[in-house]
């Protein structure tokens, strides 16, 4: 994994003023000054001790904020989960075949586990946290009371596919 800077807590009013740019389009003036009114509630009380809350929880945070708080919710979580939460891809395949698709996904997590992936930068040139792709070198969530856990399968050398209700262990070759 990379060692990128901690990802910054975002300014509350910076915050609140791209949320009013990103629902305007969607309200009609009445609706947009009720939500402007809200906003501003919201800026000057709870959301005040929200921001106070969150940078303290960026203090303690052993790596992003963002992604410790995202995996410690998610670990927390005892119902059944929607696939959408679980590491796992969706293909569609539109001018390749599945297995082509497979091929690349695959060459790009052994890229990553071999460190042959260069940390990407936002728009801005700050560093992206790589944090979460380490789950893609097999990391298993481990039921536990309380808050379940994860490990990495560190011998692994295969990538499991699942296909018309099958599963395939395919043996890394890189």
């Amino acid at each position: 994994m990379s060692s990128s800077p901690r990802l910054p807590v975002p300014d509350l009013n910076e915050t609140c003023q791209r949320y009013l740019q990103q629902v305007r389009v969607l309200l009609d003036d009445a609706a947009y000054q009720k939500t402007e009114a809200v906003t501003r509630y919201f800026r000057s009380r709870k959301g005040r001790e929200l921001q106070a809350a969150l940078q303290a929880f960026d203090q303690e945070a052993e790596g992003s904020w963002l992604i410790d708080g995202w995996l410690a919710n998610y670990l927390n979580i005892r119902t059944p989960l929607p696939l959408a939460s679980n590491v796992g891809f969706t293909v569609q395949s539109q001018d390749k075949s599945p297995a082509e698709w497979a091929a690349a996904l695959a060459a790009v997590c052994a890229d990553y586990h071999h460190h042959r992936i260069p940390t990407p930068q936002t728009p801005q040139g700050t560093p992206v946290c790589m944090k979460q792709w380490a789950i893609l070198q097999g990391a298993c969530r481990i039921p536990q009371a309380g808050s379940d856990g994860f490990r990495f399968a560190l011998q692994s050398r295969h990538i499991g596919v699942f296909h018309k209700g099958f599963y395939y262990l395919i043996a890394e070759l890189d």
